[in-house]
């Protein structure tokens, strides 16, 4: 054999990931299935598509990009990089607002942060297949006015109920004392 006939068979070698071995045996499942029978899924390596969002304190996969900025967490899986196989945690941030296919292990037992989700996937084979715009943190609020005098409605209306006009009444007690 010469040396050339070697260079085509390394490059196959070298191309070779362990995603192809893992693909055969991971049960493609719907996030929303998994979670409906979590028990016939537990510790068992799934496939499933969704959208991610991967920042400070929401690591997550949803079934879709609209259930991201909505109360429905518990229709999504925590991504728990790092635990056992699977990505290292300062990989995951390259998946945010990314819709992706994912093989990984998951667990019911284990919620994520706060117990905030259906259960939780360790990603072990990620590959994206489009982006969406949910899952920024939504802006700050803005800073408070330098006039001082702004009172919600509902308590401008006790001061008067309680103390007369507040333009026309300067007491020196306290409202309701005499």
């Amino acid at each position: 054999m010469k040396s050339g006939d070697l260079i085509p068979l390394l490059l196959a070698l070298v191309g070779c990931t362990t995603a192809r071995p893992l693909a055969p045996m991971a049960e493609q499942v719907d996030i929303s299935a998994l979670l409906a029978n979590p028990v016939a899924y537990q510790d068992k390596l799934v496939h499933i598509t969704g959208a991610v969002v991967a920042r400070f304190e929401a690591e997550f996969i949803c079934p879709s990009a609209g259930q991201i900025d909505s109360d429905r967490s518990k229709e999504c899986l925590w991504l728990a990089p790092g635990i056992g196989e699977g990505f290292a945690p300062e990989e995951l941030p390259r998946f945010h607002k990314k819709i992706v296919v994912l093989i990984g292990r998951f667990n019911k037992d284990f919620l994520g942060h706060m117990g905030a989700y259906g259960g939780t996937i360790v990603p072990i084979h990620v590959q994206i297949i489009g982006s969406h715009s949910k899952g920024d943190i939504p802006p700050a609020p803005p800073e408070p006015s330098s006039n001082n005098s702004f009172k919600p409605n509902p308590l401008r209306r006790f001061v008067q109920m309680c103390c007369g006009s507040i333009a026309s009444t300067h007491r020196p007690t306290r409202c309701g004392s005499a």
